[in-house]
């Protein structure tokens, strides 16, 4: 089920979530809505399920207008971050809940509640009251008390931030299979950026109620469209640096007694910029022109993270090779992993490659 949301404005009394905000979510796709705490994340979710009406704009469930639909003829189901289940009633009890309230026929809900705990896991748990189960297994039959009602929609706001770092990376793969199984469209809320990495078809980073870029993961990760989404996406901080432009054409900038030539054409007239490169893309090369110091270490077990100071400039790197504090090393920035932004603005330049 496509959802559309046009032109999209909420307000809570003088306070304005978001004004005139656009979003398209595909068919089948898992997608991701991704911010900080506050920007109106979860807000986004709540219009898409009737449980907060837009102050101006329109929802479509594919063609079908949805604002005066009620939320319980919307056919969609929800997943919260506390699981909401009943305490009083068992898993089984828990699953059957919304087919017991369409009044199915006992045979019916048996079956399905069956099918589900099956695929979830969940079958030798029936019995169990919430209490008596684990964080994961108490997200799994909320997720089960979602899937039962075979909804054409499937909202999730941040089901994982309840769950230990290691259960975590678990659900999600579990999330993963299940959505392929399912074939259906889930709108998932977090503002953990590893979360909607690993998960997504597509993601919408979303600041202070307004969407910074829409895209894959790795259009995402590879061609964020301004500062903040090359800060806050990626396993660690894109190093930013600031650079005096001497050539516009081939580019040609300094970092302080660094000068880096580069095969690109700036368009734009600036003194200024702002270059990007992660630490994952900083390459440790004994024949790179940047000289640097270790000055800290930091084991992540298969990679070493390493804060260094160069000529003028502090940078990180993530790399494979043994170093300690206090080693000089040379570094060099491969032209393909490198973003350039306004100064000004925060703004992604598209700088062109010469020939």
């Amino acid at each position: 089920m496509d959802i559309l949301l046009r032109n999209i404005t909420k307000r809570f009394g003088n306070t304005v979530v978001f004004e005139g905000l656009n979003l398209e979510i595909r068919s089948g796709e898992f997608f991701t809505i991704l911010g900080p705490s506050g920007c109106g994340k979860s807000t986004i979710l709540n219009i898409i399920a009737g449980l907060e009406a837009p102050s101006e704009g329109e929802v479509y469930f594919g063609s079908r207008l949805m604002n005066n639909v009620h939320p319980r003829d919307r056919n969609v189901a929800m997943v919260f971050q506390s699981y909401a289940l009943y305490p009083h009633m068992t898993v089984y009890e828990n699953i059957a809940f919304p087919l017991r309230m369409k009044k199915l026929k006992k045979s019916e809900i048996k079956r399905a509640v069956e099918e589900v705990a099956g695929r979830l896991g969940l079958s030798g748990l029936l019995n169990r009251k919430p209490r008596e189960l684990s964080g994961g297994q108490r997200q799994r039959v909320a997720l089960g008390r979602a899937i039962v009602r075979r909804p054409v929609v499937f909202l999730l706001d941040e089901p994982l931030s309840n769950l230990d770092a290691r259960l975590r990376v678990d659900m999600r793969a579990e999330l993963k299979k299940l959505h392929r199984e399912l074939g259906i469209t889930v709108v998932y809320v977090t503002h953990d950026q590893a979360e909607a990495m690993a998960l997504s078809d597509r993601m919408a980073v979303i600041k202070d109620g307004k969407i910074q870029q829409v895209g894959t993961p790795e259009e995402i990760y590879r061609r964020p469209a301004n500062l903040f989404v090359a800060t806050f996406i990626g396993t660690h901080p894109m190093n930013i640096l600031t650079a005096s432009v001497i050539n516009h054409s081939p580019l040609k900038v300094q970092l302080d007694g660094i000068v880096l030539e580069l095969p690109f054409s700036l368009g734009e007239k600036t003194e200024k910029l702002l270059l990007g490169i992660r630490p994952e893309d900083v390459v440790i090369d004994d024949e790179g022109m940047i000289e640097a110091e270790v000055e800290l270490t930091e084991n992540e077990g298969a990679y070493l993270l390493v804060d260094l100071e160069a000529e003028g400039f502090s940078l990180r790197a993530r790399t494979e090779r043994e170093l300690s504090t206090g080693d000089t090393i040379r570094v060099k920035f491969p032209p393909n992993r490198l973003h350039f932004f306004d100064i000004g603005t925060g703004m992604r330049y598209n700088l062109k490659v010469r020939e």
